[in-house]
């Protein structure tokens, strides 16, 4: 993986390694993984006492271009 700056304006403080910021979108969407996979046990398990309990699956928000 190589490294490339990215100047998000003007200031020489404002640059980003590339780097950085393709393990930081990894990191989001490991996180983002894990946490839909979080989400459909808890959908399989209130499912599964369904007859028994009148608990509902939490909300959740789709993030768009993610995972």
């Amino acid at each position: 993986m190589y490294s490339q700056s990215i100047g998000v304006d003007s200031s020489e403080s404002a640059i980003i390694e590339s780097d950085h910021l393709n393990e930081t979108e990894e990191d989001v969407n490991d996180d983002y993984d894990r946490l839909s996979e979080e989400q459909e046990s808890v959908r399989e398990i209130l499912s599964s006492v369904s007859d028994i309990s009148s608990a509902s699956h939490p909300v959740s928000f789709a993030l768009d271009g993610i995972g």
